[in-house]
Parts: structure tokens; C-alpha cells; sequence
């Protein structure tokens, strides 16, 4: 739905680009994960290690003891959570996430709780945030867009998540709807006064209670506060009480594997901590008959330019620095711009940004994402397939410098040519 509508119409392209590229991130990384998981054969090597752990186990008594059952446990626990994950993920994604009205009324929750508990005195203290919440929602909000959203994802809603952890006030107004979901997704965003910035804004500007008594009785945030509360109440509760019990089982087999297998290293668990990875900048063979090379460069930025395509389209002054080949001092021994690189450092989610640095703490890139297949690197690390992309910063010095006319920034840093520990 977005990418249809971005297409038609340059204004959406600049409003939702963000909004789709999120979505298609999350959703690649997915079909990476799974793609790459099969590809190294990652649930053969995990039974197979299991298997080792068990053999080793039940042949020492004190383990046996100990350690004995501990991976059928797991294994319980984990089949346990199956019963509710999906409908808990589905759910999660629609009732919270993918439907912008809906992340807008869960925001405004705190709002209606506040008012109800605490009285309109609190209320308008926070007049001005509320203001500044609802002006960069409807900044970048289309109407037309998010109701077509709320129709596909309503329909998934009731046909995938389990009838028995369904809202049923949800489930009467879609039958009310005659389960026609475009009918009543028109309705929704018809008589919902979130639908529509014009409407909102003024009203609280002028008198934030009025408006916030007049929000809990609203469609959109009825329907989304409904579909969360049973959310949490039918599955987020059973869930998290799960994995509590999977955290738990998690750190004895931790304890148990670091003394069964003596001669294995483990590695601390560096999420949420700062962290440097290191390796070689080195491509890849991922699947039979594909190679990629370690290297990138601009002619291969050429050859996917596509004029008015809102991915592939480049500006024109860069098209013509190529036709000239005016590309100063930012290529490498070929004459080639660099664009980007990858190595086979172990990266993960909120990396995007690090500093790629070489050997003497010269800052040679900056890592930006993984090759598909080596998305699954946060469960399963192979280091045959598993690469992070690097932009060159020959590349970005160009941008700036050729592109940009911002030579006066490049004034500001010392540039090393070449590469040194000097």
C-alpha cells in the first residue's frame, strides 16, 4: 500500500519514505534470517550440538544430576509459548504498530488516564506537549493511506490471530460490518476526529479537556485501546511469564555449557553495551554460483539509475560529475570511486552509524547494514556468509566535496593519504 501510493505521488514519496523503509528493513531482515539460517544449515548444527551437550551430560553423573533435563525443559517451555506467540505477534503488530491512527491513539492513552486520575488541572499543564504530539503526527499523516492500511490489517487481525485471544467488542463491530473491511474501514475513518488534523488541533488548542472526554469515546481509539488491552490481558501476560521461565532455564544451560564444553569459548553478551568487532574486508559466495566482490563503486550507482524512480533516482549534478569523470582525489589505484565495502565483522542491530576504522585508527567507513543472507547473524554466526556493508569514505568525502560544495568541511579534518599510522 505504500510503496503503490509513493509511486503515484512525489509529496507521499517524502512523507512516508521513512515510514515504508522501516517496514521493508524489518521485513527483509526476516526473509534474510530464514534464508541465511537454511543456507548455513544452522538447525542441524544447533541438534547436533544439543546432541553432544546430552551425551556429555547424562556421562557425568554430577551433570546428569544436575543438567539432566534441562534441554527437554527448555524445549517444554519453548512449545508452551508457541501456543501463544503468533496470535501475541500479529496482534502486537497491528494493534500497536502498523496502523498510524492506532499508534497515535496508544500515544494518547497516558492523556485519557491522566485526565481520569490526576483531573483537567494536570491535564492542561501538559497542553503544550499534547499540541506537538498531534503537529508532528499529522506532519507526514495521509488519511487515505492509513485506511487502506486499517483495512488489509483488520482482516488479518480477525483471520490469524486465534479466536480465543480475539477483542470481542473488535470482533462484534467487524460483523457489524458485515465483514466487509473496506466498508468499515470507511466508516471508521469517516467519524473518527482522529482521522483529521483540521479537526483536532483547534479543538485542543482551545480546551484539551473537552477534547480528551470526547477521545475515549472516539472509533479508532476504542478499536485500538480494545485491541491492546486484551492483548495484554489473553497473551502478553501468559507470554512474559514464559519467558521468564525460559530466562531462567537459559542461564543454568549457559552455566551448564561452559562446563561441559571446557574447550569452547563464549563470548559476553554485548547488546545495549558498546562494542567493537573486528575482521577483513573480504566478500562472499552465499549460494551456488553467486559471488559477491568485496568492493563497490559508482559506476555500479550508474547502472541502477532510473530517472523519476523514487529509489534509483540520482541528481543530476552526480550523474554529470560521473559523465566527466570529475571525481578529484577520492578514487582508488583502478581510478574508480568507491562506494562501499564489506567485511566479516559480527554487527547487530543499532550498529548502523559505527565507525569503520583500519589498522592505525584511521576512519576508512561507516557501517550501515549486513548482506541478506547474514542477517541471521544475531542467532546463528557463520563466517562464510555473514558480512556487514560498509560505506567508503572516499565516497562520502566526495558527496561532500564534489557534490555538496562543502569543501570547508574537509578543511576541518585531516585527511591521510595514504593510509598510515603516522
Amino acid at each position: 500500500i505504500y510503496d503503490a501510493a509513493m509511486r503515484a505521488d512525489a509529496q507521499v514519496r517524502l512523507q512516508y519514505v521513512s515510514k515504508q523503509s522501516r517496514l521493508a528493513n524489518a521485513w527483509k531482515k526476516w526473509i534474510g534470517e530464514k534464508q541465511g539460517l537454511e543456507a548455513a544449515g544452522a538447525v542441524n548444527a544447533k541438534l547436533a550440538y544439543e546432541a553432544e551437550f546430552q551425551r556429555r551430560v547424562l556421562a557425568h553423573p554430577e551433570w546428569k544430576f544436575s543438567y539432566g533435563t534441562l534441554l527437554e525443559e527448555l524445549e517444554s517451555k519453548h512449545k508452551q509459548l508457541g501456543t501463544f506467540l503468533k496470535s501475541y505477534e500479529y496482534a502486537l503488530e497491528i494493534g500497536n504498530r502498523n496502523i498510524e491512527i492506532f499508534q497515535l491513539a496508544n500515544n494518547l492513552a497516558p492523556y485519557v488516564d491522566l485526565l481520569e486520575n490526576k483531573g483537567p488541572e494536570e491535564l492542561n499543564k501538559r497542553k503544550d506537549a499534547l499540541i506537538k504530539l498531534f503537529e508532528g503526527f499529522y506532519k507526514d499523516y495521509r488519511r487515505e493511506i492509513d485506511q487502506q492500511v486499517f483495512a488489509a490489517l483488520m482482516e488479518l487481525y480477525i483471520s490469524h490471530v486465534d479466536v480465543a485471544y480475539l477483542s470481542p467488542y473488535v470482533v462484534e463491530l467487524e460483523v457489524a460490518a458485515g465483514k466487509d473491511y473496506n466498508a468499515w474501514a470507511r466508516d471508521v475513518y469517516s467519524t473518527s476526529m482522529l482521522a483529521t488534523g483540521n479537526q483536532v488541533l483547534p479543538m485542543v488548542r482551545l480546551n484539551p479537556e473537552d477534547f480528551i472526554r470526547a477521545l475515549a469515546k472516539d472509533p479508532a481509539y476504542l478499536i485500538a485501546r480494545e485491541i491492546v488491552r486484551s492483548n495484554t490481558e489473553r497473551l502478553m501476560k501468559p507470554v512474559n511469564l514464559i519467558r521468564l521461565d525460559i530466562d531462567q532455564l537459559q542461564r543454568r544451560y549457559m552455566e551448564a555449557q561452559m562446563l561441559v564444553f571446557p574447550e569452547k569459548r563464549f563470548f559476553p553478551d554485548a547488546n545495549s553495551t558498546l562494542r567493537v568487532s573486528y575482521g577483513q574486508v573480504l566478500g562472499s559466495s552465499p549460494k551456488d554460483g553467486i559471488s559477491y566482490k568485496p568492493m563497490t563503486y559508482l559506476d555500479g550507482v550508474m547502472e541502477k539509475y532510473k530517472p523519476g524512480d523514487y529509489e534509483y533516482d540520482l541528481p543530476q549534478k552526480l550523474v554529470q560529475l560521473y559523465k566527466n569523470k570529475d571525481f578529484g582525489p577520492y578514487t582508488d589505484a583502478s581510478g574508480k570511486v568507491p562506494v562501499a565495502f564489506t567485511g566479516n565483522n559480527h554487527t547487530t542491530g543499532g550498529n548502523s552509524g559505527s565507525p569503520a576504522i583500519d589498522a592505525y585508527g584511521n576512519l576508512v567507513g561507516l557501517n550501515f547494514d549486513r548482506q541478506w543472507e547474514g542477517t541471521m547473524s544475531d542467532l546463528y554466526y557463520d563466517p562464510a556468509i555473514c558480512r556487514n556493508i560498509m560505506v567508503d569514505m572516499r565516497y562520502v568525502l566526495f558527496l561532500i566535496d564534489k557534490l555538496g560544495g562543502a569543501r570547508y568541511l574537509l578543511d576541518e579534518m585531516k585527511l591521510v593519504r595514504p593510509k598510515s599510522g603516522k
